[in-house]
């Protein structure tokens, strides 16, 4: 509960700040780190390491993107074994057969980069983070009865999904300033870190308040 309770008050400290246009980088990843410390804690616990490995990259990744602000194919990147991760740990679960729909996923995504001419590293990294994510929000879903605290889980990939969705409408109107609707959908980057805490503590609090995970 002082997790959940920490991080509540983080949540509206940083919102508030960024409502009133004040720093908050700080408070943002502080909030991550102890969802890290949190996985870790519950790693030592029970020498369970999943969690933990997954919160050790994503702090990784948001060192980049949110904390330094710069080399953003890195912190890209490591969202991309994130997800992966993810993957390999429902697909261990449920079974292969979710392989060929997600690598599909991916190969639509770079054929549309290619065709609109946008296709580099770091949109094609994007691009695999993202279809896995929407591949992994699927199965979360669909094994959510296995386990004590699936649904929580579920949700937690769907803020996740939210929160990239988010970043993507963001990154088009920065770079696309002739795209329709661009003045709506500018509002989209104060709305990330809205869904991105909550997904990650929902994520975190699903492996560890369940020795059997998930």
């Amino acid at each position: 509960m002082m997790f959940i309770f920490t991080e509540i008050l983080l949540y509206i400290a940083f919102l508030t700040l960024d409502i009133f246009g004040a720093a908050s980088v700080w408070i943002k990843y502080i909030s991550i780190f102890i969802c890290f410390i949190t996985a870790m804690y519950h790693s030592i616990k029970t020498h369970e390491y999943f969690i933990s490995i997954v919160m050790a990259l994503t702090l990784f990744a948001d060192t980049f993107l949110l904390l330094l602000d710069k080399y953003y194919i890195i912190g890209v990147l490591s969202f991309c074994i994130v997800q992966t991760l993810y993957a390999a740990y429902m697909i261990s679960l449920s079974g292969k057969k979710s392989i060929i729909p997600r690598i599909s996923l991916f190969i639509l995504a770079v054929l549309i980069l290619t065709i609109t001419d946008s296709a580099d590293l770091l949109s094609i990294a994007a691009a695999w983070s993202f279809t896995q994510l929407f591949a992994n929000v699927l199965q979360a879903f669909l094994i959510r009865k296995l386990h004590r605290h699936g649904l929580i889980y579920a949700i937690g990939l769907l803020l996740f999904l939210m929160c990239d969705t988010c970043v993507g409408l963001n990154n088009i109107t920065i770079y696309f300033t002739d795209f329709p609707l661009h003045r709506v959908l500018s509002g989209a980057g104060l709305l990330m870190w809205v869904f991105y805490l909550p997904s990650q503590v929902l994520i975190t609090y699903s492996f560890c308040n369940n020795r059997r995970t998930l």
